[in-house]
């Protein structure tokens, strides 16, 4: 991430990782976008992975859901 070329980060969950995630790659991405059920998200918001990448077209995706969860995010 260190061209000036727009990047987009997706991260698939919100908790204490996926807050931290995002706060870290907020400075360097473009456009930063989360897939969770909470509102209380201050980024682009996407209830479904599904939603997400019919709407966006991320160049890295950060799976932040525990673990146990992380391979039925991927099919959302």
């Amino acid at each position: 991430m260190h061209n000036n070329a727009p990047t987009h980060a997706l991260i698939i969950g919100y908790g204490s990782i996926g807050s931290r995630h995002a706060r870290l790659l907020a400075p360097h991405c473009t456009t930063l976008s989360i897939v969770t059920a909470r509102e209380d998200v201050p980024y682009q918001r996407f209830a479904s992975l599904e939603k997400a990448l019919a709407d966006v077209t991320p160049n890295y995706i950060v799976i932040c859901t525990a673990t146990a969860q992380h391979a039925a995010s991927g099919r959302g």
